[in-house]
């Protein structure tokens, strides 16, 4: 279950600031962003669902996610709705033939 909600926003230097995850889980080297489609937002992909869905079901989302909702954020931040992510992830598990 997803506890809480995820605020992205710019800092007054223009830097990637984000609440609501543990900042040192990562899947690649760099930092976290939003509003594209590349590493560093898909490191935020990661360490959202990583905290709440086991390794191989988060390695199977993280790049969609990162697609549908982190690459459509606006780059000066907004809010990820915890009840959003759930009803994303249930989505997801809905149409997979692996589970």
């Amino acid at each position: 279950m997803f506890l809480s909600d995820i605020i992205c926003y710019r800092d007054e230097n223009e830097n990637a600031i984000v609440e609501g995850i543990d900042h040192s889980i990562k899947y690649y080297p760099g930092d976290f962003e939003w509003g594209y489609g590349g590493a560093c937002p898909a490191n935020l992909a990661y360490a959202i669902l990583v905290q709440h869905l086991d390794s191989d079901e988060v390695k199977k989302l993280f790049q969609a996610f990162k697609w549908d909702v982190l690459a459509k954020l606006p780059v000066g931040g907004g809010l990820i709705k915890r009840t959003d992510i759930m009803a994303w992830v249930a989505n997801h598990r809905k149409y997979d033939k692996t589970r």
